[in-house]
């Protein structure tokens, strides 16, 4: 459970630093299909959810340095 917790915070940091650094290992997490349980669905959604704001920083500021 305390693992759990810990990870969920990583990730939820990871989401808030928006590293690029951090995307391999997101995109592991996030892709794994075969996801037994409520706990481990969720730590694929978060990691899909800081690999889509890690994106999402990287397009605007890829827009933002054009204009």
């Amino acid at each position: 459970e305390r693992n759990y917790e810990l990870k969920k915070e990583v990730l939820k940091s990871l989401e808030t630093l928006g590293s690029d650094r951090a995307v391999p290992a997101l995109q592991r997490l996030a892709s794994r299909r075969v996801v037994f349980g409520k706990k481990h669905r969720e730590l694929r959604y978060l990691a899909q959810r800081a690999l889509d704001a890690i994106e999402g920083r990287a397009r605007s500021d890829r827009r933002g340095s054009t204009e």
